[in-house]
């Protein structure tokens, strides 16, 4: 099958062809036209008849060099189309090409605004950790002037732990306990960080501090520790209850024995005291009296002290157990 620009390049030799032959047939015409005025009437019908011949002769070939015309702006046309075609290719192709480079751009522009983000945030960490830095500083400098306060402070603690210590154990509660002790102590550290933070006016600059100084095991091991023992000492108060019972029991059945004996009440449950004043025993017949009586409700200890009518004193103590 030819290809379009040798159909094209056709149509345009047949043009030219049917140009010329158009002026052949408009010369012949003319020729015949001529001379028709000298003719016989049987030579003018001849020349009438050839002319209408070249008439329809020249019609089709204006009609075929009007198609050829036409035909040849077609393809001038195509032309034209395909060398638009090709400008917009050209110009899409540019455009791709610049769209790709914009995007380039653009990604190196996210990244540079990125690496500045972040250049920002690491900036302000570092100014808050100078912040920090710079109250540390502060927070050092005052340590000599708080440090007496410090000591009497230390020196209230040990007390109070030596206090709760001697409880625990008077309660019954072994070595296990000491855990527990020094986690209390922890935590009275701890606050009393704190509390020297708010004397000078930086109260969560302290926390932090506090809570940075804070061994984070021990907080886990004081909350199992916690659990552990909740139920250890609920048992152990249950016990007390119970023995506290059972040892107002016996004070009362103590009482009635002495003051059989007497006639005097030696220990009032209610208040677990007994009256400590020496009564007059001369006026009384008696083989011996009561010269005083006391009962310890926290060592669980009653002690009674009596007197014969030779003036010699008798101690007798009794200590409850559970």
């Amino acid at each position: 099958m030819p290809a379009q620009d040798e159909i094209f390049r056709n149509i345009r030799v047949v043009a030219q062809g049917l140009d010329a032959l158009r002026d052949e047939h408009e010369a012949i015409k003319n020729k015949l036209t001529g001379g028709i005025d000298l003719l016989t009437p049987d030579e003018r019908q001849l020349i009438d008849e050839k002319t209408s011949i070249v008439d329809r002769n020249l019609e089709n070939i204006l009609l075929g060099v009007e198609e050829a015309q036409v035909m040849v702006a077609l393809a001038s046309h195509f032309q034209n189309l395909e060398a638009d075609k090709q400008k917009y290719k050209a110009q899409v192709r540019r455009l791709c090409q610049e769209n790709a480079w914009i995007r380039d751009e653009l990604n190196s522009t996210q990244q540079q605004l990125r690496t500045a983000m972040q250049n920002i945030a690491q900036l302000e960490e570092e100014n808050k950790h100078l912040k920090f830095m710079n109250s540390i500083k502060k927070f050092d400098e005052d340590l000599p002037e708080l440090a007496d306060k410090e000591g009497d402070q230390a020196e209230q603690q040990h007390t109070a732990s030596d206090v709760h210590n001697s409880t625990l154990q008077e309660l019954g509660f072994g070595d296990e306990e000491e855990d527990l002790q020094s986690l209390f102590l922890s935590y009275f550290d701890f606050h009393k960080n704190i509390d020297w933070g708010k004397g000078l006016g930086w109260y969560v600059d302290c926390v932090i501090l506090a809570i940075i100084k804070q061994d984070a095991m021990l907080v886990r091991n004081a909350v199992i520790l916690l659990e552990n023992k909740k139920e250890s000492l609920r048992k152990a108060i249950r016990k007390l209850k119970l023995e506290n019972g059972r040892m107002k029991l016996k004070i009362k059945t103590l009482n009635e024995k002495v003051g059989k004996l007497t006639n005097e009440k030696l220990v009032d449950v209610d208040d677990g005291r007994a009256p400590e004043s020496e009564y007059d025993y001369d006026d009384l017949n008696r083989d011996f009296y009561l010269i005083g009586g006391i009962h310890d409700p926290l060592s669980l200890r009653c002690e009674v002290t009596i007197r014969d009518k030779e003036g010699i004193e008798h101690k007798s103590a009794e200590r409850f157990y559970w």
